[in-house]
């Protein structure tokens, strides 16, 4: 699989969450390249104040991620 993603759209949405009360800090990697079967995709930290805080914005994000910036081409 070959996989790319929009990094101002990522940047922006980042922004956009940490923005969100109870949120302290977001931090995202997503792999980008020819990636095989086993390879990590994509990390993804949020950091609140209480977990009722970080895991609907976690949630939203991922969701966000998969759907809107990632791209995969299958090989």
């Amino acid at each position: 699989m070959k996989l790319s993603y929009d990094r101002p759209a990522l940047d922006q949405a980042v922004r956009r969450f940490k923005g969100t009360e109870g949120i302290v800090d977001i931090r995202v990697w997503i792999n980008e390249g020819t990636l095989q079967v086993g390879d990590d995709i994509m990390n993804v930290c949020v950091a609140g104040r209480f977990r009722k805080d970080v895991l609907p914005v976690f949630q939203e994000l991922i969701t966000l991620i998969k759907t809107a910036i990632v791209r995969e081409v299958e090989l």
